[in-house]
């Protein structure tokens, strides 16, 4: 089993699927970031003959199957439903194996794996999130609790123009917290999963995506007065081919929006468009390759850089170009990196690599050139699979971190007949 995502309600083809005994059939699960409609989120089945694919069961991880039954998560058990691989057909009811099955929401995977020969091995686990809080950390990874927030799951931490606040979404609203007095106002009402936010350059409203039709792939881009007071403006439409924008945010000068979206037949891209009057969207960044996408951005606070990061070499590294023009190109990280941040003066970039680890580099602006200087390695912190884990404060002295707490080594469960209990 491997997650295949679901945009507009539809599932994709899957990627790496959990196939049958025959070969030729398998299983795979399709659900959204954002949630999508319960109805079509599950467990799918489908055939290298066919494109046509078939929903089993709604679930909120993948499956696997042996000897006759599809092992899943439902609810927090691990149940077992006898189920023809042939047809894909669930045969009889649910047969309970354990209570309190581990699961991991980032990936949509619950932590167990089911062999033909009788063995099953699983962890349990009493929550579904790792608590998460704010924490400023110093270039040395010295830190000082900052916010404890009390939602599950807070994704997409940016700091107010001024540094007084930081913004985040968390469970199905977006919160600011006042850093000075540990303080948190919600700022969104509706439940529908506000993610990626950006302040405006005075500080006064926030913007985000939001997604807004059944199946949670489609997004607009809306904005609001961050101090919760008012109603939600949409800014950007869903587009039409109900694609997700993403990462909208103001330029410095508030004089434009920029966003990630993919029209379907180009790769996501870093796309302009004025915040006033009548314009067409122009394309600032594209990936050279159509199997690559840039996945996060931030423009330099003088607005005429912008740093992002792009899997067009194998792996997520972040560059930088002009802005708006979108000429020259010059690569910040070496070995793996995302979510760039700019220091407030704009002449250092930081990011995290892959492994939790948080680098600074320090750039100088010739003209139209750059001069990228060596990537300083800071300090490791545990963060969330999901969202933007940090921001950077003006003075480039402190990284407010999203900080995951670090869990407890969970043993591993063996069964090695796991059949035997079907029986009893």
């Amino acid at each position: 089993m491997r997650v295949s995502r679901v945009d507009g309600g539809t599932p994709s083809r899957a990627a790496a699927p959990g196939f049958l005994p025959d070969g030729k059939h398998f299983v795979f699960l399709a659900t959204n970031h954002t949630g999508g409609d319960p109805k079509q989120n599950g467990i799918y089945f489908g055939s290298l003959d066919s494109k046509e694919t078939r929903l089993i069961v709604n679930a909120e991880s993948g499956a696997e199957y042996a000897s006759g039954y599809l092992l899943y998560r439902a609810n927090t058990a691990l149940v077992a439903q006898p189920f023809d691989p042939q047809s894909g057909t669930l045969k009889g009811p649910t047969i309970p194996l354990l209570n309190n099955l581990r699961d991991d929401v980032g990936v949509w995977r619950s932590i167990f794996s089911v062999s033909q020969n009788g063995f099953l091995t699983y962890q349990i686990g009493s929550a579904s999130y790792v608590k998460d809080r704010l924490i400023w950390f110093d270039r040395a990874g010295k830190s000082v609790p900052t916010c404890d927030p009390d939602e599950e799951g807070i994704a997409d931490v940016r700091l107010s123009p001024d540094n007084k606040k930081a913004a985040y979404g968390g469970g199905t609203a977006m919160w600011t917290c006042d850093l000075e007095r540990n303080t948190r106002t919600r700022v969104t009402f509706d439940n529908q999963l506000p993610r990626q936010q950006s302040w405006s350059p005075d500080g006064k409203s926030l913007m985000f995506a939001v997604p807004v039709a059944k199946g949670g792939g489609v997004t607009e881009v809306r904005s609001t007065a961050a101090d919760g007071s008012g109603s939600e403006t949409t800014v950007i439409p869903a587009p039409n081919n109900g694609r997700p924008i993403s990462y909208p945010a103001w330029t410095p000068d508030r004089r434009y929006i920029t966003y990630l979206w993919g029209d379907g037949s180009a790769p996501r891209s870093l796309w302009m468009v004025a915040a006033a009057g009548e314009s067409k969207p122009a394309v600032i960044v594209q990936p050279p390759s159509a199997q690559s996408n840039l996945y996060n951005y931030r423009v330099s606070p003088d607005g005429h850089w912008v740093a992002y990061t792009s899997d067009e070499s194998g792996q997520q590294e972040v560059y930088m170009t002009s802005f708006p023009g979108g000429s020259g190109k010059w690569k910040v990280s070496v070995n793996g990196g995302s979510y760039p941040a700019w220091s407030g003066t704009g002449k250092e970039l930081f990011y995290q690599d892959i492994v939790n680890d948080f680098f600074v580099c320090p750039i100088t602006a010739k003209g139209s050139d750059v001069e990228v200087g060596k990537p300083q390695h800071l300090f490791h912190a545990s963060t969330p699979g999901i969202g933007v884990p940090f921001d950077v404060s003006l003075d480039g002295k402190r990284l407010l971190v999203n900080h995951a707490d670090e869990e407890m080594q969970v043993p591993l469960h063996l069964v090695t007949n796991w059949l035997a209990d079907l029986k009893k």
